[in-house]
């Protein structure tokens, strides 16, 4: 039977600008960078900037600025390093978690960022929270969201991603 009661459904969410805001605390440390040790990547002052920056998959968003693969790394572990030591300034959207732990489908979280720190940032909300989602893939795994999220395809009917960028105004 196609369709049908047979249909699965996800709901699979992206993380930075959809479960927390960290656009601000992102471009403060990439600002940080940027002035002491990786001087050819521009500063950012606003979400245009951060899209300019990272137009192209992340593990190739610096190489137009001249950065190898392994400078690259290297500034992606200190990024990640100085975005845990700022989780505490990282807003998590409560009510949209709130909503996804009441609905009775399967909730996957697909990122490019590194797992330590979307628990570390979660951790922050509730302890243990990554343990209510079903699966949760960071850059650890490899390959872009997009083909995170197709290998889901093989096995799932329906998804539904939200890539939705929210982001909180100052009061």
């Amino acid at each position: 039977m196609i369709g049908g009661n047979f249909m699965k459904k996800r709901l699979i969410f992206d993380f930075d600008g959809v479960l927390a805001d960290s656009l601000f605390v992102t471009m403060e440390n990439i600002n940080y960078l940027s002035k002491n040790g990786f001087d050819k990547i521009p500063v950012v002052y606003n979400q245009n900037e951060m899209s300019h920056l990272f137009d192209v998959k992340l593990s190739d968003s610096l190489l137009k600025y001249g950065y190898d693969r392994k400078e690259i790394k290297e500034f992606f572990n200190m990024h990640t390093s100085m975005m845990c030591r700022d989780a505490d300034k990282i807003f998590v959207f409560k009510e949209i978690i709130n909503f996804l732990w009441r609905s009775n489908l399967p909730i996957s979280i697909v990122s490019s960022s590194y797992l330590v720190y979307m628990e570390t940032i979660l951790n922050n909300y509730s302890k243990d929270v990554l343990q209510k989602f079903d699966e949760v893939y960071g850059r650890e795994i490899q390959g872009s969201k997009i083909e995170k999220i197709n290998t889901w395809i093989l096995s799932c009917s329906q998804l539904v991603f939200s890539s939705l960028t929210l982001f909180r105004t100052p009061d």
